[in-house]
């Protein structure tokens, strides 16, 4: 597999996680967000599956890596907020700790175009 395709397919899948997770903060924030939504759900399993060891997804490795080194964001914490996704149990302090990761994986994002640019 070519890097160029290896990096694009990495940045896609982040861009997936990233416009799940856009999503359901605007969800939460505009009050809109209910525990049974579909995305809500799906969120909720990423973010539980984060604080599990990653063997196999390229994607889900690279972004507990991130997670790893990212002194600002906790993945036993977000495992937490995961669960409580599935309750009506949401207030800032879930909020606010998906919006850094919302931050994180856009950041990952770019380097991820600009390694795909440096590589074509």
């Amino acid at each position: 597999m070519s890097h160029i395709a290896m990096y694009s397919g990495v940045y896609e899948e982040i861009r997936g996680y990233a416009e799940l997770l856009d999503k359901v903060l605007v969800e939460l924030k505009g009050g809109t967000g209910l525990p049974h939504d579909e995305d809500r759900r799906k969120l909720g399993q990423f973010l539980t599956a984060l604080n599990a060891p990653q063997k196999g997804d390229l994607t889900m490795r690279l972004i507990h890596i991130l997670l790893r080194d990212n002194g600002e964001i906790d993945q036993s914490e977000l495992a937490k907020i995961g669960e409580r996704l599935e309750t009506e149990d949401v207030d800032n302090s879930v909020i606010e700790p998906l919006e850094r990761l919302a931050q994180s994986l856009e950041q990952e994002q770019a380097t991820a175009m600009a390694r795909m640019r440096m590589r074509g």
